[in-house]
Order: structure tokens, then C-alpha cells, then sequence
């Protein structure tokens, strides 16, 4: 008989695990319950021995299992202007073509679409968690939702108007919608997204603080990314 609640076993050569830090343990397997999680890691001769008649035994003998990588920073649904204006100075690139051909193409089905894209790409890189910023959040956040994996969304704020919000409150009122659609969700976090100090007014960004403490969600924008900011903050 199979051993009960193990769905799947994976035999590597190499598993690499967060826990404990910086050991490689060879000729490891790891054992998947039902429920998707994994439940031991251990030699693959003691596997054998311990877990019997398994549905599903995924022998790698020369790879490398490790957890999932994290993409910190991405702005997922531009997958779909990939090679627009490339090799641009940033105010220029930003301010003469990317914001112009977003307030004209990006719409929600637009993030979707991207977003979509840009997971199946993420996964086939065996990035699984990404931490993003663009407009229609939660345009992606249904797709992430969907596709299953993790990922932390920004909820955008800037100091004009744009396709995603007519007035400036605007784009508080939909954070704060946001955040309580997704609060508690297993996968899925809302951020606040002030995008810049060059595209947000000082007033805004206390308010963003405020919000976050109030709201007790993290925040996610811009900074010194080039050394002109950098310059012109100091």
C-alpha cells in the first residue's frame, strides 16, 4: 500500500534547502502530502524504505532541487512592450515613450494578458514568487490567482491622472479596496506603489505612510536608480 497522504516523491542528486543554511545534502528526496506540501526530506535509500508504492516518483539524478527563486522588483504585464524604446536614457525613455504608449494600450485585460505571459516565463526560470508594480493590479492579482503562484502586488499612486485613475484620491480609494479584497489570502499581498519622488508630491507619500501603518502593509516604490536621483536628492 502506498503510504498514506504522500502524493509524490522526488529523487535529486542535489537538494539545496532554506533550512538549514548553506548545506547541499546529496541524494536527497523530498516527500509531497496531498495537499502540496512538503512533509520530509531525506536520503533517497531511506525513502525507499520509508515510503512505499507512492502515485508519483520524479527521479533527477543530475539537477539540482531547490526552493523557488523571488523576483524583488518587476512590472510583469511590460513583458508586452519588450523591445519598445530599448537602450534610452531613464526620463526620456519613461516620459516620452513608455507612459505615452501606456496611457494609450493599457487597459485591464492588458495587465492580464501580461501578467499571464510574464508567470509562464517566471515559472520556466523556476521563479515562483515576484513582487510587482503596475497599473490594474488586480487584473494581475486574478491572474496569479488563477495560475497559482505567489506574489505581491503594488497598488500604484501618482500625482496626475492616468488610465487607471481620474483623480489623485482615486488612486487611494482602490488601494484601500484592494487591501481588504486580498487581506488574509494565502498567495497574494496588496502593497502601496508610490511609483517615485519624481512622480509622487511629498503630501501623497504621507499619506502613503499613513495608510500603510493603518493598513499594516509594506511599501514598494523607486528610488536612487539612477545617479542623477541620487544627485538630486541629496
Amino acid at each position: 500500500m502506498a503510504q498514506s497522504g504522500i502524493s509524490s516523491l522526488i529523487n535529486a542528486r542535489w537538494v539545496i534547502p532554506v533550512v538549514p543554511e548553506n548545506k547541499i545534502l546529496e541524494h536527497h528526496t523530498i516527500a509531497i502530502d496531498n495537499a502540496g506540501d512538503i512533509v520530509d526530506v531525506l536520503p533517497i535509500e531511506e525513502a525507499k524504505k520509508k515510503y512505499l508504492n507512492v502515485p508519483n516518483v520524479v527521479d533527477r539524478p543530475h539537477h539540482i532541487v531547490l526552493p523557488g527563486l523571488i523576483n524583488m522588483h518587476s512590472h510583469s504585464p511590460m513583458v508586452l512592450l519588450r523591445g519598445f524604446a530599448d537602450d534610452m536614457p531613464l526620463m526620456d525613455w519613461l516620459n516620452n515613450k513608455i507612459m505615452p504608449a501606456e496611457q494609450k494600450w493599457v487597459t485591464p485585460e492588458f495587465t492580464k494578458d501580461g501578467t499571464t505571459l510574464a508567470a509562464a516565463e517566471m515559472i520556466r526560470s523556476g521563479t515562483t514568487c515576484f513582487n510587482d508594480m503596475y497599473f490594474f493590479p488586480e487584473a494581475s492579482a486574478e491572474a496569479i490567482e488563477r495560475i497559482g503562484m505567489r506574489a505581491a502586488f503594488s497598488s500604484i499612486i501618482l500625482k496626475f491622472p492616468s488610465m487607471y485613475s481620474d483623480t489623485l484620491d482615486g488612486y487611494f480609494t482602490k488601494a484601500q479596496q484592494l487591501i481588504k479584497q486580498y487581506k488574509n489570502h494565502p498567495r497574494i499581498q496588496i502593497t502601496l506603489g508610490p511609483h517615485a519622488p519624481y512622480t509622487v508630491n511629498d503630501a501623497q507619500f504621507e499619506r502613503v505612510v499613513k495608510m500603510a501603518h493603518e493598513n499594516n502593509v509594506k511599501i514598494h516604490l523607486h528610488l536612487h536608480e539612477t545617479a542623477a536621483e541620487v544627485e538630486g536628492g541629496l
